[in-house]
């Protein structure tokens, strides 16, 4: 079996996994491969010659799978101390996470218990393994550890068969691929921050570093009220959304209710403005590619 790997050939006499490669040729910063173009994880098996390049936390695919890993874990560990409690990864803030319990307080207790129990997690260098059941099988499991959400998530789904990834006997899937134990978890930091904590994981545009802190206080408060808005109109989750859609009298009735939540938010905008019109030379509206800035900025010229 001829492998190339980063231009150069390596012969082998059995098949081995792509983390056992990486092992064999001392490559330490291994995250992920791709195997003739096509990504693959740690625990894919090499058993036929291959186009092979290893991949590190410098990847953007690299980042999203150690930050998916890292939140499987903080899933895992919270299951081990309290199985009737749910984790919420919700939005990012300075270039971290925030994580929150379901329908209740983050104390400091709980707080130190989790960052304890995944420490723990990741010094036994539990296996985390991908499984393929069928979608019946997938709501049995997500039933028992009441994943009512990736149920409903679920019903949509046209395939009949789902992956997930099993460790010890807590079962998951962070619509991710994901590394093959935890021991690959050793860089990240953790900060708690109301309504619950921050989860800072290594970034691919600071070449696999942590990311400084910068409390951006005005960014977060309006990141904070508009997942508030999202758990009042039921489109905090792919699920809640999709009910949404399933007819159209609720899919104009979900969108009139954004319009007019925006279109309030618009008239207090052009209120703000006008308090202080003298003072003001210049409005700037910054965002992403596609996201709405002209159709904003007209609308917001109509407003003023």
């Amino acid at each position: 079996m001829k492998l190339k790997i980063n231009n150069e050939v390596l012969e082998l006499k059995e098949p081995l996994t792509l983390e056992k490669l990486a092992q064999k040729l001392n490559i330490s910063n291994a995250i992920f491969a791709t195997v003739d173009g096509r990504m693959r994880e740690l625990s894919y098996m090499i058993a036929n010659d291959a186009d092979i390049e290893f991949m590190g936390l410098d990847s953007d695919v690299g980042m999203r799978i150690y930050e998916a890993t890292l939140s499987y874990v903080f899933t895992k560990a919270l299951y081990e101390l309290d199985p009737t409690k749910q984790i919420r990864f919700s939005y990012s803030i300075s270039r971290s996470i925030l994580a929150t319990i379901e329908n209740d307080d983050m104390t400091v207790e709980l707080y130190e218990m989790l960052l304890k129990k995944v420490q723990e997690i990741i010094e036994r260098k539990v296996d985390i393994k991908r499984i393929k059941v069928s979608k019946e099988e997938a709501t049995k499991l997500y039933t028992k550890q009441n994943y009512l959400d990736k149920i409903e998530t679920l019903k949509l789904r046209k395939e009949n068969h789902v992956n997930l990834y099993q460790s010890d006997d807590f079962i998951n899937y962070m619509f991710s691929y994901m590394l093959p134990n935890t021991s690959y978890l050793t860089k990240f930091d953790t900060k708690f921050y109301n309504p619950g904590f921050l989860i800072f994981f290594p970034r691919s545009e600071l070449k696999g570093e942590l990311p400084a802190f910068v409390d951006q206080k005005t960014f977060g408060n309006s990141l904070k009220q508009a997942y508030k808005w999202s758990k009042i109109i039921g489109g905090d989750t792919i699920a809640n959304i999709n009910k949404h859609i399933l007819t159209r009298d609720k899919q104009v009735d979900f969108v009139n209710l954004c319009e007019t939540k925006h279109n309030n938010q618009l008239a207090d905008l052009g209120n703000q403005i006008y308090e202080i019109k003298d003072d003001i030379k210049l409005i700037a509206v910054a965002g992403p590619s596609s996201s709405g800035k002209t159709t904003f900025t007209n609308r917001l010229r109509i407003e003023l």
